[in-house]
């Protein structure tokens, strides 16, 4: 509860900082968790593709990756850069996210999975990694004509 003195400062008290510290602390497992979650489905697409499982566990570029295996330059990842561009930045955000889905759409073709998929990795894009690394679909690179990567098996 804010404390105020006569000159109208404000002080927190300890419970208050407390309270704080648990919540950041709480975001940093959820966030860490999460990426971990993530990155082990992805590892497991990534398997499944012949790509080498560690890039997957590697920020960034993993997503370089996955541009590439859903036809797009990897380079097209250095778009987050233009995020720090006041107003412009926005718009990058909604590139990325765009270029993001149309890979997933070619990487699901190659799994031989619908185009209604990608609203799944739209809204969930852990659960769709998630489905594709464990479920018992094979990758056919024949079937993703747009990847710029080749399956190696």
């Amino acid at each position: 509860m804010p404390i105020t003195n006569s000159m109208n400062d404000m002080y927190y008290s300890s419970a208050d900082t407390g309270a704080l510290a648990t919540i950041m602390f709480l975001y940093f497992l959820i966030a860490v968790g999460s990426y971990v979650i993530n990155s082990w489905f992805l590892a497991g697409v990534f398997k499944k593709m012949g790509e080498e499982q560690w890039k997957a566990w590697v920020p960034f570029y993993n997503i370089w990756v996955f541009l590439e295996w859903g036809g797009f330059k990897g380079a097209w990842l250095l778009i987050i850069l233009a995020s720090f561009i006041p107003f412009i930045g926005g718009f990058a955000g909604i590139a990325l996210t765009v270029l993001m889905a149309i890979a997933a759409y070619n990487i699901g073709k190659g799994f031989s999975k619908d185009g209604v998929w990608v609203v799944l990795y739209v809204f969930l894009s852990i659960v769709w990694t998630g489905i594709l690394a464990f479920d018992s679909s094979k990758y056919e690179a024949s079937l993703n004509p747009k990847s710029l990567r080749k399956a190696v098996r």
